[in-house]
């Protein structure tokens, strides 16, 4: 575990959704099966909306808020799931979508963790607002896959 203040945790956040959408993107380009496409197409947008919503916190929040410390596990493991998502030619939908949903339960759980010791009510729900959001999301990926069928 390493202490890192509420702005680092949430700057690395917004920099990880940032490196899936385009992690994503790049898949897209490599791929020739429009399904997908259209599922990575999907992942990317939704990276980039959540990258978003993490730089508008960030610019909303008190300053005393972003410099809180908490206890926070790296997110290393995160990086290098993202990076071992691939989509070999005969990938099937379903082994697309089970590694984004590691990577999110992965993201998931770091949020949880930070907001089970967050040092005050304040920063535990800033975490909690981000896990919410990020469950909310992650239903919907499986929604939206589910549609597509």
């Amino acid at each position: 575990m390493a202490y890192d203040q509420v702005r680092d945790v949430l700057d690395r956040a917004r920099r990880f959704h940032h490196e899936s959408s385009e992690r994503f993107a790049q898949l897209r380009e490599e791929t020739g099966d429009e399904r997908m496409r259209l599922i990575l197409d999907y992942l990317g947008q939704r990276a980039q909306a959540l990258e978003s919503q993490i730089a508008e916190y960030e610019r909303a929040a008190a300053p005393t808020l972003l410099d809180a410390w908490v206890t926070f596990a790296p997110a290393a493991r995160l990086n290098e799931e993202l990076a071992q998502i691939r989509v070999p030619p005969g990938a099937t939908v379903p082994e697309l979508v089970r590694a984004a949903l590691r990577v999110d339960e992965g993201l998931l759980h770091l949020y949880r963790e930070a907001a089970r010791q967050a040092p005050n009510e304040d920063v535990r729900e800033v975490f909690i607002r981000l896990l919410a959001e990020g469950e909310k999301e992650l239903s919907r990926l499986v929604q939206a896959v589910f549609e597509m069928d």
